[in-house]
């Protein structure tokens, strides 16, 4: 029960920061340098308490360990900047949604490499999750597969890739060392990826820091709560229940506070089959 209860607190705080990332995403500003930004608070936020960690506890991790963090570092930062991508281009309902394709990604992965079980009706929720995202890009007889669409779905996988990485990492690093390390690894990727973005990114923050560091904040909490969750417990069974809550607070916020009304009944279709879906993966 205590592991259930936080996972919904890590869901809900992290549906919380799709809401804020809206916002983000509506001012001007390249999308890799919105997600270096990002970065840039979130290690400024980290790193003086995974010193403070490791200081008191010190830390040896083996070559390999390392060598999973930074790719699984790399798929996080390309995540960030495929989501900003996106929200230019769809709305933030719909990406929500379409975001859900990462608990398939991560449950196929997870059965097929990690060798975690799923039964009948686990099957059943994975079908369930992928009608639900084909009913909202379905449009006039065909699939609607525009920029924004494959950006989102881009991003699932990297966070798929990403989350049975990080659930590699946490069998031999601490979870507070390791949001410390990863946030530091994710930026200092995403700056290498794009060197030229640190200039936009500084600017950026300086321009709205509150909005920077509120988001920073928001989705450092929900890491380090989702970290110590899943460093306990299947990947392929933490994936759909935190992501089951973080589901339903951007879908309904970007329909009734964005007034994203345009196909609601498509969103509301594919949020019912993704909510059926993740209810019985559960099961």
């Amino acid at each position: 029960m205590q592991f259930f209860l936080l996972i919904l607190l890590s869901g809900t705080i992290r549906g919380i920061g799709y809401i804020v990332s809206k916002y983000i995403s509506l001012g001007k500003g390249s999308a890799h340098a919105m997600a270096l930004a990002n970065a840039i608070m979130d290690t400024l936020i980290t790193l003086p308490i995974g010193l403070v960690y490791l200081a008191q506890n010190p830390t040896n991790p083996e070559i390999m360990v390392l060598l999973l963090a930074i790719v699984s570092a790399g798929m996080y930062g390309l995540c960030v900047a495929f989501q900003y991508a996106a929200l230019k281009r769809i709305d933030m309902s719909v990406m929500g949604i379409i975001l859900r394709l990462n608990i398939l990604f991560t449950s196929l992965i997870g059965v097929i490499v990690l060798r975690e079980q799923m039964n009948g009706w686990n099957y059943l929720g994975l079908l369930a999750i992928l009608s639900g995202n084909f009913a909202v890009v379905y449009k006039k007889g065909k699939f609607d597969l525009n920029q924004g669409v494959i950006f989102a779905i881009l991003a699932a996988i990297c966070s798929a890739l990403a989350s049975i990485m990080d659930k590699q990492v946490l069998n031999s690093i601490n979870s507070i060392f390791y949001v410390s390390l990863n946030s530091l690894l994710i930026m200092l990727t995403m700056l290498l990826m794009k060197p030229k973005a640190m200039t936009e990114s500084v600017m950026l923050i300086k321009n709205r820091f509150r909005i920077f560091f509120l988001y920073s904040c928001i989705i450092v909490t929900a890491w380090f709560i989702g970290s110590y969750v899943l460093q306990n417990m299947d990947v392929s069974k933490f994936t759909p229940i935190q992501k089951s809550v973080t589901l339903i607070i951007p879908v309904l916020s970007g329909i009734l506070i964005f007034k994203e009304k345009q196909n609601l009944r498509q969103k509301m279709i594919g949020l019912g089959f993704a909510i059926i879906g993740i209810a019985l993966m559960y099961l």
